[in-house]
């Protein structure tokens, strides 16, 4: 048995609870990251400014081993959204926000992207600065 963990940015957040959880059990970690053809895959943790990402991994790394340490390294090195779609990037964000939100309007769970988000204040600064008025 191992656990089939997809890293999203919303994921970022449990990295060091699924590597506790896979040493409790004593399982491997298949770690992968989640698709990033657009910007708008605003689920993604490349969706986030380098100097965010860089300062979240850094963090995370050194408490990680195995599959998960090797994705977390990997995307220090993966072009951003930004740095990917630098002109299509603002506008993606925002398209992703708002399909995001507007699946929160017909989810019967509770939890929300800024309820998530909340808990790392540089990331909540950047989710509340994207503009949903850019997206048609």
């Amino acid at each position: 048995m191992r656990l089939d963990f997809t890293l999203t940015l919303p994921g970022m957040f449990e990295v060091v609870p699924i590597i506790k959880l896979a040493e409790e059990l004593g399982v491997d970690i298949l770690s992968k990251v989640v698709f990033s053809f657009s910007p708008d895959i605003i689920l993604s943790p490349l969706a986030l400014p380098r100097t965010i990402l860089t300062k979240w991994l850094d963090e995370l790394i050194p408490q990680t081993h195995g599959a998960m340490h090797d994705v977390l390294v990997q995307l220090k090195s993966r072009p951003t959204f930004d740095e990917q779609w630098p002109n299509e990037y603002r506008d993606g964000l925002a398209k992703g926000k708002a399909r995001v939100l507007q699946l929160e309007t017909i989810r019967t769970q509770s939890t929300t992207m800024d309820e998530i988000l909340s808990k790392r204040p540089d990331v909540y600064e950047w989710w509340n600065q994207i503009n949903q008025s850019s997206t048609t």
